[in-house]
Protein backbone atom coordinates (compact mmCIF):
# COMPACT_ATOMS: atom_id res chain seq x y z
CA UNK A 1 0.00 0.00 0.00
CA UNK A 2 0.85 3.48 -0.61
CA UNK A 3 2.09 6.20 2.28
CA UNK A 4 1.54 9.22 2.20
CA UNK A 5 2.77 12.01 5.29
CA UNK A 6 4.12 8.96 6.92
CA UNK A 7 0.62 7.81 7.37
CA UNK A 8 -0.12 4.59 5.67
CA UNK A 9 -2.67 4.30 3.00
CA UNK A 10 -4.89 1.56 4.43
CA UNK A 11 -6.11 -0.83 5.71
CA UNK A 12 -8.44 1.19 7.60
CA UNK A 13 -10.74 0.19 10.16
CA UNK A 14 -13.69 2.33 9.99
CA UNK A 15 -14.99 5.25 7.54
CA UNK A 16 -13.77 7.87 10.11
CA UNK A 17 -9.79 6.63 9.79
CA UNK A 18 -10.58 6.68 5.32
CA UNK A 19 -11.91 10.05 5.70
CA UNK A 20 -8.78 11.30 8.10
CA UNK A 21 -6.58 10.20 6.06
CA UNK A 22 -8.19 11.04 2.51
CA UNK A 23 -8.49 14.49 3.82
CA UNK A 24 -4.68 15.25 4.67
CA UNK A 25 -3.11 13.83 1.54
CA UNK A 26 -0.29 16.55 0.67
CA UNK A 27 -0.68 17.91 4.01
CA UNK A 28 1.96 17.92 6.62
CA UNK A 29 1.45 14.87 9.00
CA UNK A 30 -1.09 15.14 11.85
CA UNK A 31 -3.38 18.25 9.27
CA UNK A 32 -6.54 17.32 8.53
CA UNK A 33 -8.06 19.28 5.60
CA UNK A 34 -10.42 22.42 5.40
CA UNK A 35 -13.07 19.87 3.93
CA UNK A 36 -12.85 16.96 6.40
CA UNK A 37 -15.84 18.43 8.35
CA UNK A 38 -17.70 17.83 4.92
CA UNK A 39 -17.11 13.63 4.90
CA UNK A 40 -19.60 11.87 6.70
CA UNK A 41 -18.75 9.00 8.98
CA UNK A 42 -21.70 7.22 8.63
CA UNK A 43 -22.02 5.80 5.75
CA UNK A 44 -21.67 1.86 5.20
CA UNK A 45 -18.51 0.07 3.74
CA UNK A 46 -19.20 -1.87 0.11
CA UNK A 47 -16.59 -3.20 -2.34
CA UNK A 48 -16.28 -0.45 -5.00
CA UNK A 49 -14.69 -0.60 -9.02
CA UNK A 50 -13.18 2.91 -8.00
CA UNK A 51 -12.53 3.86 -11.59
CA UNK A 52 -16.59 3.97 -13.48
CA UNK A 53 -16.11 5.97 -16.85
CA UNK A 54 -16.77 5.04 -20.30
CA UNK A 55 -14.18 3.99 -21.45
CA UNK A 56 -14.15 0.94 -18.34
CA UNK A 57 -17.88 -0.37 -19.45
CA UNK A 58 -18.18 -2.19 -22.53
CA UNK A 59 -21.36 -2.08 -24.71
CA UNK A 60 -22.31 -3.91 -27.73
CA UNK A 61 -22.28 -2.08 -30.99
CA UNK A 62 -24.90 -3.12 -32.66
CA UNK A 63 -27.98 -5.04 -31.21
CA UNK A 64 -29.54 -5.14 -27.82
CA UNK A 65 -27.86 -2.57 -25.57
CA UNK A 66 -26.98 -3.64 -22.41
CA UNK A 67 -23.20 -4.00 -20.93
CA UNK A 68 -21.01 -6.65 -21.62
CA UNK A 69 -18.51 -6.14 -18.95
CA UNK A 70 -16.49 -3.64 -16.92
CA UNK A 71 -12.90 -3.51 -17.32
CA UNK A 72 -9.65 -2.25 -15.54
CA UNK A 73 -10.36 -3.37 -11.66
CA UNK A 74 -7.00 -1.91 -11.14
CA UNK A 75 -8.46 0.27 -8.36
CA UNK A 76 -11.41 -1.71 -6.77
CA UNK A 77 -11.34 -2.03 -2.80
CA UNK A 78 -13.44 -1.66 -0.05
CA UNK A 79 -14.39 2.32 -0.08
CA UNK A 80 -17.18 4.30 1.39
CA UNK A 81 -20.77 3.71 -0.12
CA UNK A 82 -20.84 6.90 -1.48
CA UNK A 83 -16.93 5.98 -3.77
CA UNK A 84 -18.41 4.72 -7.32
CA UNK A 85 -20.60 7.56 -7.43
CA UNK A 86 -18.47 10.73 -6.31
CA UNK A 87 -15.41 9.23 -8.27
CA UNK A 88 -17.18 8.95 -11.70
CA UNK A 89 -18.98 12.28 -11.30
CA UNK A 90 -15.41 13.56 -10.65
CA UNK A 91 -13.69 12.14 -13.82
CA UNK A 92 -16.78 13.66 -15.69
CA UNK A 93 -16.93 16.59 -17.63
CA UNK A 94 -19.53 19.21 -16.76
CA UNK A 95 -22.80 18.50 -18.65
CA UNK A 96 -21.98 16.00 -20.47
CA UNK A 97 -24.20 12.67 -21.42
CA UNK A 98 -21.94 10.36 -18.53
CA UNK A 99 -22.56 13.30 -16.25
CA UNK A 100 -26.25 13.87 -17.27
CA UNK A 101 -27.89 10.69 -18.38
CA UNK A 102 -25.80 7.47 -17.34
CA UNK A 103 -23.99 8.54 -13.25
CA UNK A 104 -28.12 8.65 -12.30
CA UNK A 105 -29.22 5.85 -14.02
CA UNK A 106 -26.38 3.77 -12.49
CA UNK A 107 -26.82 4.81 -9.32
CA UNK A 108 -30.21 5.10 -9.35
CA UNK A 109 -30.21 8.70 -7.76
CA UNK A 110 -29.22 12.31 -8.91
CA UNK A 111 -26.70 14.42 -7.54
CA UNK A 112 -29.25 16.84 -5.39
CA UNK A 113 -30.64 12.92 -4.05
CA UNK A 114 -27.30 11.73 -2.94
CA UNK A 115 -26.02 14.78 -1.32
CA UNK A 116 -29.32 15.36 0.40
CA UNK A 117 -29.09 12.09 1.88
CA UNK A 118 -26.05 13.06 3.75
CA UNK A 119 -26.38 14.53 7.05
CA UNK A 120 -23.40 16.87 7.52
CA UNK A 121 -22.24 17.72 11.04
Amino acid sequence: MDSRNGQRAGPFKSVASFHDWYSSINLPAGTLGFYRHLLPDTHSIRFAHADLHTANILVPHTGRPGILAVIDWGQAGWYPDYWDYCKSRYIASPKEEWEVECIPRIFGRTLEEWYGSWSVP
